[in-house]
């Protein structure tokens, strides 16, 4: 019985019947949205075929099939139901050319009992894609596939096949894509792919796919996605040459329950990235040949198994970012011939949370560090960049990463973001000697940065928000002698910084737009507190958007005359203005 209920036994090879005969199941009920009717088969016939054949569509009928357009290629019951199609050449090779590619009546096709002298055109492809209800329980015989080129999404789709695949594959060129979403596939496969060239996302999504592998790859340039969210396989896989091998990106991808050793040629391979991403359960050496490798991004992202040293040949390299994001269990030695063509490494240990290995890497065309240690939560490990002068964005770089405590020598001239970049780095207290002549935003920069009290002679006349800077670094109390001439927020700057008492009545606020909670939880002196009031009403009229400030527990001498005109000043073009009132 099938998964559809048909008593499929019953419909095996009768004896007698013509072996040329292609002898297939249909229920004319599954609809779709470019079917024919409820009543109606049309077989899939195709442009480039050749035909003359008899059908007998199982209820009495026939026609001869001409072309593939005439009408009688569509026929109509009296009932709708489930009926066996024979169809009969009238000559060798007369029935040739029969694919779905994802269209017609797809899911009206349950069965073959024969496929007979049924052949393909060679270059055609898709040919039972789209074909939910195939099951493939009933095939007695083998598809002649002989001279085929294309097998490109061969089954794709098929979510219930799960029948033979021993067909001629000597001429095969392509077989990307081949099981793709095929998910109750797992049937062995041996394969003569002499001549394939392409085998990406060949078993994407084959979820039931466990099969030993043994291919002859010496033609093959793709295998992209090859076994991606493959979830189920974890078999041992035989390539004999993969030299030709360009593009390894996704190979792995999510394929969770794969541990198996890989022993590839990967000397022509151009692409890695996203090769083992979430590949959960591998932890494999890779001793891979990794000279023309150019792109490396994510290669290892969340493969939270993974903890094998690392030994690349990188001089081609120039993608890093997300290398071993979120491979939690990662903490071997990493040693890489030559970064020097390396322009991304953001995120690259973002949430590797075991990782506390030394770095020295050749950082010279470097442009992104964004979030680079992020969440790397047990890294505290020396860094040496040989040069960081082209580096734009630091954004987030040590963003929670609360172990870490060690000197930074980075050359930040052309850094142009700073935002969170020691946010809740709460061991951290280094020197920060950054030329920052370029940076514009210091956003949550030291943000629970709470162990932190360097001085911070920054050039800030390029900032324009320094919004929640030093909210809660609970032990800064250093001078701030910025140029605050372009910036527009300073929202939560000093809240809860609650060491922090500075003069800071020389900073420019004109421009300043957003105020808000400003200094909630921390107190000026006050002496820097009416120095502050005075200096800051001597600039009114202020940025008419700033309509909230807060000064915290800051108190002002209520007996000098200068500095309760000032306050009133402020008062007065503040619609929120709070502080800790008189001294």
């Amino acid at each position: 019985m099938s998964p559809l209920g048909i008593n499929l036994g019953v419909l095996a090879q009768p004896l007698g019947v013509d072996p040329s005969w292609f002898i297939s199941i249909w229920d004319t009920s599954n609809t779709s949205a470019d079917s024919s009717a409820s009543n109606q088969v049309k077989l899939p016939l195709t442009s480039a075929g050749t035909y003359n054949f008899t059908v007998d569509w199982g209820d009495g009928n026939t026609d001869i099939i001409t072309a593939w357009n005439q009408t009688q290629v569509t026929h109509t019951y009296a009932t709708e139901g489930t009926y066996t199609i024979t169809c009969k050449p009238n000559a060798p090779g007369q029935m040739k050319g029969f694919a779905f590619a994802n269209t017609g009546d797809r899911l009206k096709f349950l069965d073959v009992v024969q496929f007979g002298g049924l052949q393909l055109v060679p270059t055609q492809g898709q040919t039972f894609r789209g074909c939910e209800n195939f099951i493939g329980a009933s095939i007695s015989d083998v598809l002649d596939t002989t001279g085929v080129t294309n097998m490109v999404r061969m089954y794709q789709g098929c979510t219930l096949y799960n029948g033979p695949v021993n067909f001629d594959t000597s001429s095969v060129t392509d077989m990307s894509y081949m099981f793709l979403l095929a998910t109750n596939f797992n049937q062995p496969i041996n394969f003569n792919t002499s001549s394939v060239t392409n085998m990406a996302a060949m078993f994407y999504l084959a979820a039931s796919f466990n099969q030993p592998i043994n291919f002859n790859t010496s033609s093959v340039t793709n295998m992209a996605a090859m076994f991606y969210l493959a979830t189920n396989f974890n078999s041992t896989i035989t390539f004999s040459d993969t030299s030709s091998v360009t593009i390894m990106n996704n190979m792995f991808r999510e394929a969770t329950n794969f541990n198996q050793p890989i022993n590839f040629n990967t000397s022509s391979v151009l692409s890695m990235s996203s090769m083992f991403q979430q590949a959960t359960n591998f932890n494999q050496p890779v001793n891979f040949n990794t000279s023309s490798v150019t792109n490396m991004s994510s290669m290892f992202r969340m493969a939270t198994n993974f903890n094998q040293p690392i030994n690349f040949n990188t001089s081609s390299v120039l993608s890093m970012n997300s290398m071993f994001q979120e491979a939690t269990n990662f903490n071997s030695t990493i040693t890489f011939s030559d970064t020097s063509s390396v322009t991304n490494m953001s995120y690259m240990f973002n949430k590797a949370t075991s990782f506390n290995q030394p770095i020295n890497f050749d950082t010279s065309s470097v442009t992104n560090m964004a979030a680079m240690f992020q969440q790397a939560t047990n890294f505290n490990s020396t860094i040496t960049f040989s040069d960081t002068s082209s580096v734009t964005d630091m954004f987030a770089m040590f963003n929670n990463a609360n172990s870490f405590n060690q000197p930074i020598n980075f050359d930040t001239s052309s850094v142009t973001n700073m935002n969170r970049m020691f946010i809740n780095a709460t061991n951290f207290n280094q020197a920060v000697n950054f030329n920052t002549s370029s940076v514009t935003d210091m956003t949550f920069m030291f943000s629970f940065a709470r162990n932190f009290n360097q001085p911070v002679n920054f050039n800030t006349s390029s900032v324009t928000s320094m919004g929640f800077m030093f909210w809660e670094a609970t032990n800064f109390n250093q001078p701030v002698n910025f140029n605050t001439s372009s910036v527009t927020t300073m929202a939560g700057m000093f809240q809860q910084a609650t060491s922090f008492d500075q003069n800071i009545s020389a900073w420019v606020i004109d421009q300043v737009s957003n105020f808000l909670n400003f200094m909630v939880g921390a107190t000026l002196s006050t002496a820097n507190y009416d120095d502050l009031l005075i200096a800051w009403a001597a600039q009114a009229p202020l940025n008419p958007s700033a309509t909230s400030i807060d000064f915290g527990g800051s108190k002002y001498t209520s007996t000098n005359p200068t500095v309760v005109t000032a306050r009133d000043t402020l008062v007065t073009h503040f619609a929120s203005f709070a502080d800790g009132g008189a001294a």
